[in-house]
């Protein structure tokens, strides 16, 4: 059976390479996208072969889920959207294909599979009955009391998040992931024959068949499809052990026929899971409970159902990180990748490993961003990317052979001295991760050393439920020798793991502060943020708190170096800054800001001249214009800096100061200067009340500028290009902003910007909609980012990367120019100035327009998408702008654009001179109506520019 499968799977390759060569001579896909679907059914046909047989090869198990998990996917995605799978992926996929081949040769070769049916039988089931009924009703008891405590929660075992996981969340997490099909084969086994004469295996089934519906519940707020598997695994076990594992084609074509049957039933589930997912997504990786989450089920907009289905089914999942992994590295890691891995999985009493894997330049995702600048997703944790990035295509044959060893090693050591339950569990619990294709070295580690404490209490029942001299033995004469130590190792790895849980010092926010959300808590916070500096402890804001700033320049908090605030699900910052920001970060470095909640309901006024500024709660009387920002800057800021700093502002030559962003940046909530750096933002959301009108916008979420070194002297003669430096090392994952003028706002270096949502936006206005950007339009013209040029290049941004940008474009008010005569400004999504830059998988629906490039070098933008409106924006401006000269090695690609104006008067797209190697390839642009000039292509004066751009007309 083996051979054969080998054969069909050898011919379905051979197919998939005939659709290459189809594909390069027509254009089409037909082939291969039949093959991703043949092959990718073959393979799952051959997991189940596997299962129903109980027969594991984890060599041929891995070659088919890594096929499956890869191709299927990526031909759902064709055949959805075929237009968003490019070219090269198809390529990409017979490389797959081709990675697995070996593997499925050297399975196939292998006699030494482990055989499930030598271990479990009625007659050992029954002989251990006691000991796996203790066992499985412990882990349900676990799961249990982890649910009705809101311990297990969405987001409950994710250490980006933070954090606070506990060792018994963590060792539930990872064991009882075999649960399901543990229970499965036991019930199965125990069901073979329904009359059972000992009531302790009927309890044992019940108990069995009771935990398979609790996996429902266990699974669902923190891993859907995670269940789904789980499910199908309980399903497959339950039927092998009631065919005592034989297999004939006369099971398989009814197993076939009942999966039909129940087909309608998945896709239900299916639309379950879509709304779960959608409800969690919208939560911004806050955790929450199963309850809330059925609690709230009614209220998912069927909008965003739809919008994320539709996202889901264009996306080819985990071949674009594939995809950019054999595209951009060159050279393997030699192992340094592999190495983290071990690393992250040995327990934090040991060493400080976070400050090893910081030296190493980090592990996972972060190593293989910093050293290759590749930006990546959640599905790149993967066997097949580890090993590549490793080893190149030898890489995953090891990576498999090494998991091989540790399963075969872990069985045996469960087998002798877990006991049959034990053994039961954990193998399941393997299998699990192994089909896994995302899970990584690491999980496998972690499941390792957890699947040690499952040993521990087998051998304990062992010894309480097994009536033999043996184990009577055992208990008398080798329980030090043996037991203790053992026990004594688990412990530490037990209680060692959570480096957050044993090391962490947490203090809650509730020692400085009312905790309401209505008293001004300003003085609790900030005596709280400056206790925590210099890692002294972890802030927790489990409370909501009310930050009074307004235009009292003697309010802002600053944020000094190692700082870390984390927040709890009740957790929420309550603001009202006006010209002036809420939080500053002035040459501080290693803050992590994680799960932060800012609501904003402050006001902007459209005056510029507010008549002064307020002063440690006095109003202070000041001419001028935008008094506050200016008197912030100049008797809060430059003295803040002088003193804690150690700048020595020198006015014996002319005015000093820190240097001026303007009235429009300092009003942001986060204003970073200087050279801060190593900042960490994850899971944070900034949003203005439901209600809020646009006149209540936030203003600016974050600012970045340059600014002055500590500990020296400057004048109004010093350079700003030797004596200044830029934010640095700024990552952000996981922010959703709604409800905002600007987003972030300014220059900086080295930083990487993933997973970014954009809801409502609009331009600054008065409650009646009005004198939109100001009187004077003096705020200056909204985006989701604004990376400004520089007029030192040292200092300008260089080395960003932007990825996965989703900008929903729900507009608040009226564009703020209505003649050509007094353009301002419009207020698209994206604007940019960069060096050696990358901007990945950016949507948008802004009426306002796409994208403006302002002077740079060595930038990629990729995968730019969405729609505009001329119309709303008066027929002024175009989506994208180039809007000045000195461009070059500038490249956009896969753009795909659409105006939806009933009638198209401008053309979308329009070019610059000064310009070297600027590229435009594969751009498309739907327009509606146009008229002639609307139809002008981009030009580009000067050397090497390529144009490709293609206008469909409805």
């Amino acid at each position: 059976m083996s051979k054969t499968l080998l054969f069909v799977y050898l011919a379905a390759t051979t197919a998939y390479f005939f659709g290459l060569c189809e594909s390069a001579l027509f254009q089409t896909y037909n082939l291969c996208l039949v093959d991703c679907f043949f092959v990718s059914g073959l393979s799952a046909v051959a997991i189940m072969r596997y299962l129903l047989l109980g027969r594991i090869n984890v060599f041929c198990i891995t070659a088919y889920a890594t096929v499956a998990a890869y191709l299927f996917p990526f031909g759902l995605a064709a055949a959805f959207q075929a237009s968003l799978v490019q070219e090269d992926y198809w390529g990409h996929g017979f490389a797959i294909l081709m990675i697995a081949f070996p593997l499925l040769v050297f399975g196939s070769s292998d006699q030494h599979d482990i055989d499930v049916s030598n271990y479990f039988s009625r007659r050992a089931i029954s002989q251990n009955i006691g000991q796996i009924g203790s066992l499985i009703l412990g882990l349900a008891l676990l799961e249990t009391v982890l649910l009705l405590t809101q311990q297990w929660t969405y987001g409950s075992t994710n250490f980006s998040q933070g954090e606070r996981t506990s060792p018994i969340v963590l060792l539930a997490g990872q064991v009882t992931v075999g649960l399901a099909g543990f229970c499965g084969l036991v019930s199965g086994t125990l069901s073979s024959r329904l009359r059972m004469n000992r009531l302790s295996e009927t309890l044992v089934l019940l108990l069995s068949l009771s935990v398979l519906l609790l996996q429902v519940l266990w699974w669902l707020p923190v891993g859907r499809r995670f269940l789904m598997v789980q499910l199908l695994l309980g399903v497959i076990t339950f039927l092998a052990a009631r065919n005592h594992f034989r297999l004939s084609a006369r099971k398989l074509v009814i197993l076939g026929a009942w999966l039909a049957l129940l087909a309608p039933i998945g896709l239900f589930l299916t639309r379950i899971f879509v709304t779960l997912r959608v409800l969690s997504w919208s939560r911004s990786g806050a955790r929450v409970d199963l309850f809330e989450l059925l609690s709230q089920l009614g209220s998912v907009d069927p909008n965003t159902v739809s919008m994320y289905q539709d996202q889901a089914a264009a996306r080819a999942l985990i071949l674009d990180s594939y995809a950019l992994v054999a595209r951009y590295v060159t050279r393997p890691f030699l192992g340094l990748e592999a190495i983290t891995q071990f690393l992250l999985a040995l327990p934090s009493a040991f060493f400080d490993k976070t400050y090893v894997l910081d030296q190493l330049g980090g592990a996972n995702e972060a190593l293989w961003t910093n050293m290759t600048g590749i930006p990546y997703s959640d599905y790149a944790q993967t066997l097949l990317l580890e090993g590549y990035i490793d080893f190149s295509y030898f890489g995953f044959f090891i990576y498999v052979l090494a998991i091989n060893l540790m399963f075969r090693a872990l069985l045996v050591i469960c087998h002798r001295f877990g006991g049959l339950a034990a053994f039961g569990v954990v193998f399941y619990g393997l299998f699990y991760t192994l089909l896994q294709v995302e899970g990584t070295v690491g999980g496998i580690l972690d499941h390792f050393r957890c699947a040690l404490i499952i040993v521990i209490a087998g051998r304990v029942l062992q010894m309480y439920f097994a009536p033999s001299l043996r184990f009577r033995s055992l208990r008398q004469r080798r329980l030090v020798n043996c037991y203790v130590p053992a026990t004594a190792l688990i412990a530490l790895f037990y209680f060692s793991d959570s480096a957050q849980a044993t090391e962490r010092s947490y203090r809650s926010i509730r020692e400085w502060t009312s905790c309401n959300g209505s008293t001004d808590d300003r003085d609790g916070v900030a005596r709280a943020f400056d206790l925590a500096k210099h890692n002294s402890f972890e802030l927790l804001i489990d409370c909501p708190l009310f930050v009074h700033v307004g235009t009292d320049i003697s309010r802002p908090i600053f944020i000094e170096d190692g700082t870390t605030v984390d927040f709890a699900a009740d957790g929420k910052f309550i603001i009202d800054n006006v010209f002036m920001p809420t939080w500053v970060i002035a040459n501080s470095q290693d803050i992590k800001l994680r799960g932060w909640r800012v609501e904003y309901k402050g006001s902007m006024p459209v005056d510029p001249d507010t008549g002064g500024y307020t002063l440690n709660g006095r109003f202070v009387r000041r001419p001028g214009s935008y008094q506050p920002a200016a008197a912030f800057h100049d008797l809060a800021l430059t003295p803040w800096l002088t003193k804690n700093r150690g700048i020595v502002f020198d006015r014996t030559k002319g005015h000093v100061s820190s240097p001026w962003i303007g009235p429009t940046a300092t009003a942001s909530v986060f204003y970073i200067l200087g050279s801060s750096s190593k900042i960490r933002i994850r899971g944070m959301k900034l949003f203005a009340t439901h209600d809020a009108d646009a006149s209540r916008y936030i203003p600016v979420c974050f600012s970045t500028a340059i600014g002055f070194n500590s500990n020296q002297q400057v004048s109004a003669q010093t350079a700003i290009e030797r004596s200044s430096s830029t934010p640095s090392e700024i990552d952000v994952d996981d922010m959703e902003i709604d409800g905002a003028y600007m987003g972030w706002v300014g220059v900086l270096q080295d930083s990487q910007f993933r997973n970014i949502r954009s809801l409502r936006y609009g331009d600054l206005q008065d409650l009646d909609g009005k004198n939109v950007g100001g009187i004077g339009k003096w705020f200056a013209p909204p985006h989701l980012f604004y990376l400004t040029t520089s007029a030192n290049l040292d200092l300008g941004n260089r080395h960003i990367l932007i990825e996965n940008v989703l900008d929903l474009g729900i507009r608040a008010g009226l564009s703020r120019d209505d003649d050509v005569r007094s353009r301002s400004g419009y207020a698209l999504s994206l604007k940019i100035a960069a060096r050696d830059s990358q901007v990945l998988n950016y949507t948008s629906f802004r009426p306002d327009g796409l994208l403006d490039v302002l002077p740079s070098t060595n930038l990629t933008i990729k995968k730019l998408q969405g729609t505009y409106n001329s119309s709303f924006l008066n027929g002024i401006y175009p989506a994208i702008r180039f809007p000045s000269g000195d461009y070059t090695n500038v490249t956009l690609s896969d753009v795909e654009l659409e105006d939806l104006a009933p009638t198209a008067t401008i053309a979308p797209i329009t070019g610059a001179g000064g310009s070297s190697h600027v590229v435009m390839r594969a751009t498309k642009v739907i327009l509606h109506h146009p008229e002639h000039q609307a139809l002008t292509k981009p030009s580009f004066a000067g050397i090497d520019n390529v144009v490709d751009v293609v206008f469909i007309v409805k």
